[in-house]
Parts: C-alpha cells; structure tokens; sequence
C-alpha cells in the first residue's frame, strides 16, 4: 500500500458521493445518500488529523476537504429548495446534461518535461491550481515540433484538452508546443515552491472554460 491510497480513496469516495446526490436531485434516487456523506466527512476529518509533515501530501488534502466544503454548500443549498418549494428540476437535469461526460484526464509530466529540452525561465509565482494555455489564431496554420518527440502521457493530456474545449464551444487548435510549454513553467515553479518530487496534471472545466489542474505529488 503506498502512502497515498488513502488520497485517492477519499478522492473516489467524493467523487461517488458527488454521483449520488446528482442521482437524488435527478429523482433517479429517492433518498440522499446521507450515509455515504458522513462516512465521507469521517474520512476527511481523520485525514486532516494525520496530515504529516510532507508538503505535497497536506495541498491534496486541504484541495480535498476544499472541494468536499464547496460540494456540501451547494448540496445543501439544492436541498433546501426541494424542502421550500423552489426547487427547478428541469434546470438541474439541463445542467447535467452539459457536464456529463466532462471527464478528468490525469498524466504524470516528469516525462514530459525530461523531454522537452531547454530548460524554461522562471515563472512568477504560479499557484498549482489552474491556467489555460493560449490558443492557434484562427486561420493561422500551427508548425509542429519536429525536433522534440513528446510522450504518449502529453498527447494524451492534449488530446484531453482540446476535447474539454469543443465541449465548452471553443474549437480554436492549440499546439501541443504551447501545452508543453505551460506545463514546463508551472512545474519548475511548483517543484520548487512544494518541494514535491513530481507534479501531475489533470484537465478540468472550471466555470465554463477548460483548464489545467496542477497537483504536486
């Protein structure tokens, strides 16, 4: 068992227990899964009294018990309207519809960096959260990088990517050279502000744009 199963335990549990209130606000289920939350809760509070001194290990969790916070606001603020009254349905399935499918695309970039060569500058002062990369104008053809030969897990993470885009309207191209480059500057700055050994990255869409989720590991 490495010493960050319990991470991506919990990580798994939210992500169950997000499905299951979405199920319950659908009318899919009859009763929220208010079990499942508060063996969840336990879980997270266990967590946060055994953080441990590894820097990386305390940012997953204070991201975990942040989104857990920001998944109970609004749950609970969906349950209050079904208890008064005001509760829209048709609006909660449409905003369903438009997130379903939304998947997170996770890739370890230690390869990814290793092979892209020059070294980048600094960057200043990123923050392991989140940034989108700038896209090919449009019209505007996009030379591939002939001279490096990027790995599978950066493709991947592209691919993953630009899919995110059309899903939120956005169709513009973006070379894959300036995901590698965004990807490059957030590491250097996130390795050395969390002394983390490796940094992962995830694709999100984050009020309504796509995004890159940074995670030091």
């Amino acid at each position: 068992m490495s010493p960050n199963d319990d991470l991506e335990q919990i990580t798994e549990a939210i992500r169950k227990l997000k499905t299951g209130y979405d199920k319950y606000f659908a009318g899919i289920e009859r009763i929220a899964p208010l079990k499942e939350r508060e063996h969840v809760k336990k879980t997270m509070r266990h967590l946060l009294t055994h953080q441990g001194n590894n820097t990386a290990r305390r940012f997953r969790v204070q991201s975990l018990q942040t989104s857990l916070i920001t998944h109970e606001a609004y749950w609970d603020r969906i349950t209050r309207q079904i208890e008064e009254g005001t509760y829209k349905r048709d609006i909660f399935l449409m905003h369903l519809r438009q997130t379903r499918g939304q998947q997170e695309t996770t890739a370890s970039v230690d390869a990814v960096v290793k092979g892209l060569g020059e070294q980048p500058r600094s960057a200043p002062s990123a923050e392991p959260a989140s940034a989108q990369v700038a896209s090919g104008q449009p019209g505007q053809a996009v030379k591939p990088n002939t001279a490096q030969a990027y790995p599978a897990s950066l493709h991947q993470l592209h691919a993953a990517y630009e899919e995110a885009r059309r899903q939120v309207g956005d169709a513009r191209p973006v070379p894959i050279d300036a995901l590698a480059n965004t990807i490059r500057k957030q590491v250097t700055a996130i390795k050395e502000r969390y002394k983390c050994e490796r940094v992962e990255f995830k694709v999100v869409i984050k009020d309504g744009k796509a995004v890159l989720k940074a995670v030091p590991k």
